[in-house]
């Protein structure tokens, strides 16, 4: 993996969330922005398609928080220490305890979302995949030789494997995270669950063909 990679969605920088990406808004934005102009041609070698549900969803955002929201994870945990150690250090002796309580609260509070801020992500993530696809949320991911493709109720969204930068393997789940030019674009869910026993090896033959090793 390249040591330039820059874990920023480009969309956040392109839209209003220019200074404070909200976490999980980052990859739904990326998924609209994101993927070749132009369609790759290529026979379909499998598809995967599935209903994304809300733990799923959870558990993509747990695993990604820190490709995507790298410094806002790293901010908010060093906004977080700062004020719980300024305020037993500056407001505590002063005695004036109501403030120091109120600075120690909110302390704690930005402290805490460094590590669990991925699940307000999920929530507002779901929200959008829901406005996105419709409900129940259905994807459909189609692989190729060289690519793969999303698709989409507003089009068609492709990514080539030499593009994908990690590859998170679980017991029923995958994600694929495909970065071009140093910037990290997409993630994308890979139900296992919904492959038949051969479907299954096949996706992994398909990935190993094209060198997309586990990471």
């Amino acid at each position: 993996m390249s040591k330039n990679i820059k874990y920023t969605d480009p969309s956040v920088k392109r839209r209003r969330y220019r200074k404070n990406p909200i976490p999980g808004k980052a990859s739904m934005e990326g998924l609209k922005n994101s993927g070749m102009k132009k369609s790759l041609i290529g026979e379909v070698l499998l598809k995967n398609t599935f209903i994304l549900t809300k733990e799923m969803n959870k558990r993509y955002a747990r695993h990604t928080y820190g490709i995507f929201h790298k410094k806002w994870r790293r901010n908010t945990f060093i906004a977080g220490v700062l004020l719980m150690a300024g305020s037993f250090v500056f407001v505590y002796p002063l005695r004036l305890y109501l403030l120091w309580a109120l600075f120690l609260i909110v302390g704690i509070y930005i402290f805490m979302m460094s590590w669990l801020g991925y699940l307000y992500g999920a929530t507002v993530s779901y929200n959008n995949y829901k406005d996105f696809y419709g409900e129940p949320v259905s994807m459909t991911v189609e692989f190729y030789e060289k690519f793969f493709r999303v698709v989409t109720p507003k089009g068609n969204r492709d990514f080539l494997y030499a593009n994908i930068i990690k590859r998170i393997e679980m017991g029923d789940m995958a994600i694929l995270i495909v970065a071009q030019e140093g910037i990290v674009q997409h993630g994308q869910i890979i139900d296992k669950k919904a492959f038949e026993p051969l479907e299954l090896s096949k996706y992994y033959d398909i990935l190993e063909a094209a060198e997309v090793q586990i990471s």
